[in-house]
């Protein structure tokens, strides 16, 4: 085990790099705002070391310090070692506690106050593991790389594949993507010239949203007044009841999926909620460059409440509510939200949203749009489906691996 203390008197600590390590193993450099430094005692982690996360060790944080990452720091609630590389590939050891059976071993065996449970460093230590000769190791970390590396490529695919339905999205509409936009160069603007001085607006790509091909009007034009469509809901009067609840965190970006969701009792709900049913739409107010849409008619529930950062809308007669969707998701309005939200305050006011410009073509060209894209997004779906079977496949071969029932 390493524990080499950094000595605080002789290094800047804007000089040292903090680090975060995932419940998949991955190591991210963490951001400490400039002018606060850690008090507590922090450790060196040098390159090639094996890092484990104390407290969420039980799900799988144990990483591997990149070999081009220099003056890695660590709190007390971590561990460094530093491999005997004559008997391990580090990397190994890292996929090894990814693996579902060992993660579910040290979940077993998790110890403390509830809420604070974690698996003790000797008890982690002392566990016996599958360890074959070095070339088996590297091959079967070869293995898993290179599933990997095909996940990824898959993930690029699908990426790209939704970003040209995007950008045909707002073809069909006579509206020029942003990055497509040409602004003018310059050096210098009067004060008096400037919206607004910070530098998420200034570096935010000139767009114009106003379509080329359709009659351009404002969002409040495309939906139904919202103080007839909001219901304010307070969950804990009814502490019993179990709630359909959307938040924030349950919201995919730009796909307006909803991800690790569950209903909730009233009592786990603190704040004010807003009621949604199928007729709605619900637009995430709080950092909406995220792009967070729920198109309320995909949920498989007929009803329930939303976070109050969420604002309910309804369509009006002369739009869809799947093409609305659509277009609230889109680069168009996130742009325009841009340059709506404060700097300090990452939250768009609703009277602002309803003013954004929103071109509207007649209901016959919103459905023809929206089933080009549900064709395309159909696809999309099954390029997932089959990359999570191919990810999953290649993970149970590893595991069946490194257990030595499957030949490597």
């Amino acid at each position: 085990m390493r524990k080499e203390k950094v000595d605080r008197s002789n290094v800047n600590f804007a000089d040292l790099q903090p680090i975060t390590i995932h419940f998949d193993g991955s190591i991210d450099r963490r951001q400490v705002d400039a002018g606060r430094e850690y008090s507590m005692d922090l450790f060196y982690a040098r390159p090639g070391d094996i890092v484990v996360a104390k407290i969420d060790l039980k799900n799988g944080a144990v990483g591997l310090v990149p070999n081009d990452w220099h003056n890695v720091v660590v709190t007390g609630h971590f561990a460094v070692y530093e491999p005997d590389r004559s008997s391990l590939v580090a990397e190994y050891l890292c996929l090894l506690v990814q693996t579902s059976f060992f993660k579910a071993h040290l979940w077993r065996n998790k110890v403390g106050a509830e809420g604070r449970k974690e698996v003790k460093l000797d008890f982690f230590k002392a566990q016996r593991i599958p360890l074959p000769p070095l070339p088996v190791q590297r091959k079967i970390v070869a293995a898993w790389e290179a599933a990997r590396k095909d996940a990824a490529s898959a993930a690029e695919k699908i990426a790209e594949l939704e970003r040209e339905i995007e950008a045909q999205f707002l073809a069909d509409l006579g509206i020029t993507p942003p990055l497509q936009c040409i602004g003018p160069k310059c050096l210098s603007v009067w004060w008096r010239n400037l919206e607004r001085w910070d530098l998420a607006f200034a570096r935010r790509p000139p767009f114009n949203p106003n379509s080329k091909t359709y009659p351009n009007a404002r969002l409040k034009d495309a939906v139904q007044p919202i103080r007839h469509t909001t219901r304010r809901v307070l969950p804990s009067m009814t502490p019993n009841e179990d709630f359909n609840y959307i938040g924030m965190e349950n919201v995919e970006s730009i796909t307006g999926r909803l991800v690790d969701f569950s209903s909730r009792k009233g009592s786990a709900i603190k704040s004010s909620c807003v009621a949604f049913d199928r007729n709605h739409i619900l637009y995430g107010k709080l950092r909406p460059y995220l792009r967070k849409v729920v198109d309320c008619s995909e949920l498989p529930m007929t009803e329930g409440i939303a976070s109050s950062e969420f604002l309910p809308l309804r369509p009006s007669k002369n739009v869809t509510q799947s093409w609305l969707a659509f277009y609230l998701r889109s680069v168009a309005i996130a742009e325009q939200a841009k340059a709506a939200i404060g700097a300090r305050m990452p939250r768009i006011a609703p009277d602002a949203l309803l003013n954004f410009i929103i071109p509207i073509p007649p209901l016959s060209v919103q459905h023809e749009i929206m089933k080009r894209i549900s064709a395309r997004r159909a696809e999309i779906a099954k390029m997932k489906r089959e990359a999570k079977a191919a990810l999953e496949a290649a993970k149970a071969d590893v595991e069946a691996m490194i257990l030595g029932t499957k030949p490597v």
